[in-house]
């Protein structure tokens, strides 16, 4: 994943680029924030730009074996712990990766319960088990392709059993050579105290209005809907990149979202704006007439 690719950020994508640049690597991070704002995004690109041989001054390659292998997340250095629900035989991540993997690439911005849902877990709250602890040990002590970094990103390490994260405790107090840990939480508090105290936080803000603003002019013209121009002045529809994407795949969401962003409504007829308005808008947001003047 490349930076470029990540909605917003700027700040802290610089600061990322620059430490690398200057050679100052964490040997343990924590990337903290709301849910949706690309705390794991920024961890995968963090990893591919460290790892890209041909890195520029912004920006990993994107063109060479190990970025491309990056792209497909299947670069034998990059590791990912995550929450899982046992499932019979199924009790590490390793059991679930291919889903974890599919739903990085098939929606890049998604949150717990649409992980849940991708493992058919909906009803069930995951964790981190003691067993993965393990796993972790285990992948970091392989000898690492190319003499490059290995990096272990946690999502949610703040569903950690106890066990588990005083056993991680002991890899971050004495972590094996060029081994990179990328904890990702929306909840920080919930980690250890000893933990907190080992990492180097860097807290992800809310995406700004302006990157919503900018994410939805890039989404409309690639689907070739130029007689737009968004507008986003008075309502903001969401306030995260994850529940705006679902806006998009949920063509209900879309519809609503397509009609509120538009400054210009000349492409719809107006009969068919004010049926939309009564049929979906009204009740999607539970709204009166009163509100029908933003469009």
């Amino acid at each position: 994943m490349l930076f470029k690719e990540i909605i917003g950020q700027n700040e802290i994508k610089n600061q990322m680029i620059l430490s690398i640049q200057e050679g100052r690597i964490p040997h343990a991070m924590l990337f903290e924030g709301p849910s949706g704002i690309g705390k794991l995004q920024l961890a995968i690109a963090y990893a591919q730009y460290l790892a890209c041989p041909h890195r520029t001054s912004t920006d990993a390659c994107g063109k060479c074996p190990t970025c491309l292998q990056y792209a497909k997340l299947q670069h034998p250095d990059l590791h990912f712990a995550f929450p899982i629900v046992k499932q019979d035989s199924k009790d590490t991540c390793n059991d679930f990766y291919d889903s974890f993997r599919n739903i990085i690439l098939k929606k890049k911005y998604f949150d717990l319960d649409d992980w849940y849902k991708e493992i058919d877990c909906e009803k069930k709250q995951g964790m981190i088990y003691e067993k993965e602890s393990s796993e972790i040990l285990r992948k970091l002590t392989l000898k690492s392709f190319g003499n490059g970094y290995k990096v272990m990103i946690i999502w949610q390490a703040d569903k950690m059993n106890l066990t588990c994260a005083n056993k991680l405790l002991k890899l971050l107090e004495d972590p094996p050579e060029k081994t990179i840990f990328i904890l990702v939480s929306n909840s920080p508090d919930l980690l250890i105290p000893t933990i907190l105290s080992r990492v180097q936080r860097f807290h992800i803000r809310k995406l700004t209005q302006q990157d919503i603003q900018t994410a939805l002019q890039e989404y409309f013209t690639q689907k070739n809907l130029t007689h737009y121009t968004l507008n986003i002045t008075h309502y903001t529809l969401y306030n995260n990149m994850s529940t705006q994407q679902k806006l998009m795949t949920n063509w209900r969401w879309w519809l609503c979202s397509l009609l509120f962003v538009a400054t210009t409504v000349n492409y719809l007829d107006r009969q068919v704006l004010s049926l939309t308005w009564e049929e979906f808008i009204k009740p999607e947001f539970h709204w009166t007439d009163e509100h029908y003047g933003i469009i």
